[in-house]
């Protein structure tokens, strides 16, 4: 039977929900600018349901706008965009950061909350049955953000992934086809490049893969 209830838990300020057999457990957290996301229980990890959307860090310092694809390319400072500079593309999708954004120590994710590691991204592969089966776990159902087929996507962890692109050199490409998830944790056989996480539309899997620090992708917070 399904029942309202209201509760806090770990920390988070929870509104009526529906509680499930699985124990998942929806609440929301508001983040600096005022944005507001839901989140979800998988295994032993909290999760955002929703890529970051914020454009300042925790202490109110604004994180640079950078509008010029042709200047990601040298970057080695923070920045961020929205998929093609469109806003109400990242209203729906997250917004695009780089690496030097999401290690900056002034904090990128809301308080509480933190960019997720290798291991913390391995945590979340395992519980949902290893990288053939957890993309599809994680990806909406529907092909109305990802393009057909959108193989395996049953959404079952309620991770809810869309599709949100990157910044690549110096265009945007994916949209729609795939989401690259920044960790935290540097490449240990080459500094320039970091481990990430993508999905795809074509595939059931959780892709391990390594991009470059200049490289403009989603981001997905964890709870601490």
């Amino acid at each position: 039977m399904l029942m309202k209830k209201t509760l806090i838990l770990f920390g988070l300020i929870i509104i009526p929900f529906l509680s499930f057999a699985q124990n998942k457990t929806i609440g929301q957290v508001v983040d600096i600018d005022r944005n507001v996301y839901n989140t979800i229980i998988i295994g032993t990890q909290v999760w955002l349901k929703e890529n970051l959307r914020v454009t300042h860090y925790n202490n109110g310092a604004p994180i640079q706008k950078v509008i010029d694809t042709l200047a990601w390319t040298n970057l080695t400072s923070s920045a961020y965009c929205s998929y093609n500079n469109d806003d109400n593309i990242a209203l729906k999708y997250g917004r695009l950061y780089n690496y030097y954004t999401v290690v900056d120590n002034r904090k990128l994710c809301p308080a509480g909350w933190h960019v997720p590691n290798d291991n913390e991204w391995q945590i979340l592969n395992d519980f949902l049955g290893g990288n053939l089966v957890a993309g599809g776990k994680m990806k909406v159902r529907d092909t109305l953000y990802w393009e057909s087929p959108n193989v395996g996507a049953t959404n079952e962890s309620e991770f809810s992934a869309l599709p949100a692109g990157r910044q690549y050199h110096d265009s945007y490409n994916f949209l729609g086809e795939y989401t690259n998830i920044w960790s935290t944790t540097q490449c240990e056989y080459d500094s320039n490049l970091v481990w990430c996480r993508y999905l795809t539309f074509s595939l059931p899997h959780l892709c391990r893969f390594t991009y470059k620090k200049h490289y403009g992708l989603s981001v997905r917070c964890l709870k601490n």
